[in-house]
């Protein structure tokens, strides 16, 4: 699957930053939530392929979670088998 670019970053800085990285854009909560649905996984099983706690994952799908990493978006889009920028809310350019 393709990774989340972090501005031309690549290697093992690329590697270390993803791992701080809190993604700015906006989750797709209700997206990831259907995907879950859709595969007829639990939260429990989901959160488990994808290595993270099942709390974490339901704050997500809430849209009560503050600090959702770049992994753990890249995690869950594997487990989900889609590529991690569908996990994401598509935002509107303002301007001209």
């Amino acid at each position: 699957m393709p990774r989340l670019s972090l501005y031309g970053v690549t290697g093992w800085r690329a590697r270390y930053a993803t791992h701080i990285i809190v993604l700015m854009s906006p989750v797709d909560s209700d997206g990831i939530r259907a995907r879950r649905e859709k595969a007829r996984l639990s939260q429990r099983e989901l959160a488990r392929r994808a290595g993270i706690y099942q709390p974490t994952l339901s704050r997500i799908e809430s849209g009560k979670a503050t600090r959702i990493t770049v992994d753990m978006i890249e995690a869950l889009a594997d487990a989900l088998d889609c590529d991690a920028a569908d996990l994401l809310k598509a935002t509107r350019k303002r301007g001209k």
